[in-house]
């Protein structure tokens, strides 16, 4: 994973992409299918469901659910 980061308890199933220069905060849950765009970041206590698409450059605030 080319500068990504993954914080701490965090939950990854598979068949996830993970685009270069990614930011994962602390207990996120990224389900099955996901595409996380290029320098995106998602902040802690996130859940997406399987199958959401997340655009490059994008910022995903806590506590937030995607499905």
């Amino acid at each position: 994973m080319l500068g990504n980061e993954i914080g701490e308890n965090c939950f990854i199933l598979e068949d996830n992409t993970l685009q270069p220069f990614t930011k994962i905060g602390n207990n996120v849950i990224l389900w099955s299918g996901n595409h996380i765009g290029h320098h995106g970041e998602i902040h802690d206590h996130v859940t997406f469901t399987s199958h959401v698409v997340m655009s490059g450059h994008c910022s995903i605030g806590p506590y937030s659910f995607l499905g």
